[in-house]
Parts: structure tokens; C-alpha cells; sequence
């Protein structure tokens, strides 16, 4: 049996409160479904993983995934490509 554990839109960067909530989220995730020893167990996290797009965000969220290491799935969200407000999509960005 495969499980998954899904999360949506984290939106790292849209300031402490924000990413508190987001970190407290990943962090009851990882301790009330442990992936250690399962090899069937993956966490889907679906769109606006930051706010911005930028690299210090980027950067919180890996932090705040790093227990899923190797079992995480990642589809970006609009917000994800850096433009502002996510209302803009740029080709460059999302590559």
C-alpha cells in the first residue's frame, strides 16, 4: 500500500507568522506520520511552496522539508515563479 500525506500552498516568505504556520504544519506532519522505515510513505505538497519565488524562501521551505528528504513530491504553484502576487508567469523563472 502507498501512502501519501498531502499539504498545499505553504507560501514561505509571506512573512514569520506565515512561515511559523507552515513549519508547525510540516513539523506535526513528520511526527504524527513518520516516514522513517516506510518505504511506501511520500509527502505531495502542491502549489505556492514560497511567495515570492525567491531563493531565501526556497530556502525556509527546504529547511522545513528536510524530514521528507528523498520522500517529497513538489508541484510548483503560480506563486512559485517569482513574479509578483503570482499574476505574472515568467519562462525564465519557472525554469
Amino acid at each position: 500500500m502507498i501512502e501519501i500525506l498531502h499539504v498545499s500552498d505553504l507560501h514561505f516568505g509571506n512573512g514569520s507568522y506565515t512561515d511559523g504556520l507552515a513549519r508547525s504544519l510540516l513539523k506535526a506532519a513528520s511526527e504524527r506520520y513518520p516516514f522513517a522505515g516506510k518505504e511506501n510513505t511520500y509527502l505531495l505538497v502542491t502549489g505556492d511552496i514560497t511567495d515570492h519565488g525567491r531563493k531565501g524562501e526556497y530556502d525556509r521551505a527546504g529547511q522545513a522539508l528536510s524530514p521528507f528528504a528523498g520522500r517529497v513530491f513538489i508541484t510548483p504553484g503560480n506563486h512559485d515563479y517569482g513574479s509578483l502576487g503570482g499574476t505574472l508567469y515568467s519562462k525564465s523563472k519557472a525554469q
